[in-house]
């Protein structure tokens, strides 16, 4: 008798086995905060302060100043005092886990006191003589056509006369260096301070006259422009003399 053999197939009834990757849970970038960390001028007080998320939608932001309780960030707001603020972005966990804490520092810096300048003439000694003269489209004061003894009397009287004087329009060179030749005895030493520029190039004869008198002409811009500096510049260099540049 023939051997018979049996073809079986075997049929599963149970779920297949899943093929979809689990989901990823992600790390989130941290805020970015601005200002920028440092030092400001008290002036800056109150300062704002934003933070910017750079993660998708869905994210949000907390923040704590100055180790205060995080809250939840809803906009700019502002710091008063020296501060600290941490940062960091948070989102649904089964997607994301928090960034780390990011940080920026604001200190605030009182101005320094204004340092009292004391007028040049303050310096001059009686065995000095001195003379001032003021100028803008034309001469506005002239202490005397002479050079005065630098006592305290008479330095008292030029920097009283100079507290009540006005700033006034125009720079004219020539004036102010001319002025120099009208002294009796003729000074030795010039110093010209100046904010602007000249009115116009006809002070060069002038600079002539000055030369020839072996006078030395200094100069000194007080918050000038680039090109007011450096025509001061080039007068002093002209003259034998120095330059100095002050800025506020």
């Amino acid at each position: 008798m023939p051997e018979r053999r049996a073809n079986i197939t075997a049929i599963g009834t149970g779920n297949p086995t899943s093929t979809e990757p689990p989901e990823i849970v992600q790390s989130l970038s941290p805020p970015q905060i601005y200002p920028a960390s440092g030092d400001y001028p008290e002036s800056a007080s109150p300062l704002t302060v934003s933070l910017y998320n750079p993660n998708p939608g869905g994210t949000w932001m907390l923040y704590s100043i100055n180790s205060e309780p995080f809250e939840t960030y809803s906009g700019p707001f502002q710091v008063t005092e020296n501060s600290t603020v941490l940062a960091f972005a948070e989102g649904n966990p089964s997607n994301w886990t928090s960034s780390v804490q990011t940080s920026n520092s604001w200190t605030f810096i009182a101005a320094a006191p204004p340092t009292e300048l004391a007028p040049p003439l303050i310096a001059l000694s009686s065995a000095d003589r001195f003379g001032v003269v003021v100028f803008s489209s034309s001469l506005k004061y002239n202490s005397s056509n002479i050079l005065e003894p630098a006592t305290q009397e008479n330095k008292d009287t030029v920097i009283a006369a100079l507290q009540g004087l006005s700033a006034g329009d125009g720079t004219n060179y020539q004036v102010a260096l001319s002025a120099a030749l009208s002294f009796n005895p003729q000074p030795v030493q010039v110093v010209m301070l100046s904010d602007g520029r000249p009115n116009s190039q006809n002070y060069s004869g002038t600079l002539t006259q000055l030369q020839s008198a072996g006078i030395t002409v200094n100069t000194v811009a007080f918050d000038a422009d680039s090109t007011a500096s450096s025509i001061l510049s080039s007068i002093a260099n002209l003259m034998g003399g120095e330059y100095v540049d002050i800025t506020e």
